[in-house]
């Protein structure tokens, strides 16, 4: 039985290796370092994996309950890997346009110049935020985004425009 100094005491070598924990459980150890959790199970005559997350964010008592969880639903002919995805996606049509275009900048431009960065966000807050902002991502419609779109070109603004488009869809 793996425990949880074997865990940590795990170094990274020359490849990617894996660490057996229980039944579908283990520790992915990457050439990098990074240690992160796998489930594998057969779904449908199918092999699947879901990502658990960061060791040592989430501890192995931690893996290994969401592991009873997801047995559990494969139990109930439920694939972990779906309802993990399907989850996600009603979380994030809960969010409002704000939220998930922050999510967004955060993602796309962690790494992009502070000027271009700050340019990128100071044009949702300013053009994007004050009309759709506060409304659930669920509830935007196309014609909103159409009117919003109008009155950006109303407003003289080409370039920008055509970023705010690609941001807003």
């Amino acid at each position: 039985m793996t425990t949880n100094i074997e865990l940590k005491n795990a170094k990274s070598k020359e490849k990617n290796y894996t660490i057996n924990v229980d039944a579908g459980l283990s520790l992915l150890v990457k050439t990098t370092g990074g240690k992160l959790w796998r489930f594998r199970y057969s779904f449908s005559k199918n092999r699947c994996m879901v990502s658990l997350g960061k060791y040592p964010q989430i501890s192995m008592s931690q893996a290994k309950a969401k592991q009873r969880e997801y047995m559990d639903m494969l139990d109930k002919g439920i694939n972990p890997s779906s309802h993990k995805q399907t989850r996600k996606i009603k979380l994030a049509t809960q969010k409002s346009f704000k939220e998930v275009a922050l999510d967004w900048h955060v993602k796309h431009y962690k790494d992009s110049r502070d000027r271009f960065n700050a340019l990128i966000l100071r044009r949702l807050e300013m053009y994007l935020f004050p009309v759709i902002g506060k409304i659930p991502l669920k509830d935007i419609e196309a014609p909103m985004l159409f009117n919003l779109i109008e009155s950006i070109q109303d407003l003289g603004i080409l370039k920008q425009e055509n970023e705010l488009i690609l941001v807003a869809l």
